[in-house]
């Protein structure tokens, strides 16, 4: 299982920066049990034309079971509280079964 988290552009950039790697990515470090996180960051289309997203998130998980007792975690929670601190755009959450 694969939980990812598309953020578009922020309105602030250098906050959206600063509080995700300060306080939301610390945050994320205390929750047990994922198997594997991943962050990245859109680049320009190769046309040039802005990113489609502007960051992404990823954590993966061994089944829909074990997803759902780290996400029930009260780490998970502060997490989840945090997400609306960041000063970004739209938020996009996807869970998906890997192949």
């Amino acid at each position: 299982m694969k939980l990812t988290v598309i953020y578009g552009p922020p309105r602030e950039v250098d906050a959206f920066e600063k509080h995700y790697f300060e306080i939301h990515m610390p945050l994320i470090t205390t929750v047990k049990g994922i198997r594997w996180v991943e962050t990245s960051k859109g680049l320009p289309q190769t046309d040039g034309s802005a990113p489609a997203y502007y960051r992404m998130f990823e954590a993966w998980f061994d089944s829909p079971g074990h997803m759902t007792a780290v996400t029930s975690t009260p780490e998970w929670v502060n997490v989840r509280a945090d997400s609306a601190k960041l000063p970004g755009g739209a938020v996009t959450r996807l869970i998906a079964k890997l192949d």
